[in-house]
């Protein structure tokens, strides 16, 4: 299953019009993660990751989202 997060606050040195959203796919071994950037420019794409999350998909989730500064 595919889930997509958005929050209004800018990443790390953007500006405040920038949006974030956030794709997630946790399967049974891995867990997928894009992240999309709008801003001025339009819809870009800024980075992902594939993890595995030995079957602790939650706690693993969790450290990739402090990772990227969604938690």
């Amino acid at each position: 299953m595919v889930h997509c997060l958005q929050i209004d606050s800018s990443p790390r040195g953007s500006s405040q019009n920038t949006k974030r959203f956030l794709g997630i796919d946790v399967g049974a071994e891995t867990i997928k993660l894009v992240e999309l950037v709008h801003d001025a420019g339009g819809l870009r794409w800024s980075r992902r990751r594939l993890a595995e999350h030995d079957k602790k998909p939650t706690e693993r989730l969790r450290a990739l989202l402090q990772e990227w500064d969604w938690a």
